[in-house]
């Protein structure tokens, strides 16, 4: 095997079941993105003692709506920390930012590399 696989979260309705229709949500974004693979069942700990323990949350994301993710661990009475947004949602979403802002490249050397696909 090769490529890049993607541990994918189950997303939990308010019952407690399978949110099928965000799980398959989930699944065409991710192979829309260009996964070669997907990891399923509970590749991402999902476990019955989670939820007892108030490990997962819910997150608004811009593409997907609410989405279950696992919550801040380990969540400490001082500093509890928070989830501030579920992640990039767009497969170079912050090239820019990154490659430019933070490491310096120049915009133009950025639009070079993405003509040529490396980027």
């Amino acid at each position: 095997m090769k490529g890049l696989f993607a541990a994918v979260v189950t997303p939990i309705d308010s019952d407690g079941r399978v949110d099928e229709a965000t799980f398959d949500r989930v699944i065409e974004f991710l192979l829309s993105m260009g996964v070669h693979g997907l990891c399923l069942g509970g590749a991402t700990g999902e476990y019955p003692h989670f939820q007892a323990r108030e490990t997962v949350t819910t997150v608004q994301d811009p593409d997907l709506g609410p989405v279950k993710m696992q919550n801040v661990i380990p969540r400490l009475s001082r500093t509890p920390g928070k989830i501030r947004w579920p992640g990039p949602t767009r497969m170079g979403e912050h090239n820019e930012e990154i490659y430019c802002g933070k490491l310096g490249m120049s915009r133009e050397r950025l639009a070079e590399l993405k003509e040529k696909g490396i980027i």
